[in-house]
């Protein structure tokens, strides 16, 4: 019981310090601008997926793709 407890709180412990030290190196500005870069190519890979998706519906029902 003891060595779950104390893992619980080592794992809490190294969670807030990971927090704090991603904090310390990047600015706001660097961290919005990373997740707005993730949100583009997110997008970007399912437009495409989306597209060729569609072109193998399309092409599997015997018309033609342009």
């Amino acid at each position: 019981m003891k060595f779950i407890i104390s893992a619980v709180i080592l794992f809490s412990l190294l969670q807030i310090s990971t927090q704090f030290a991603f904090r310390n190196d990047f600015e706001d500005d660097d961290i919005v601008e990373v997740y707005e870069r993730h949100a583009r190519d997110t997008a970007a890979t399912d437009t495409t997926l989306i597209a060729e998706q569609s072109k193998e519906i399309i092409e599997s029902s015997g018309e033609e793709v342009q």
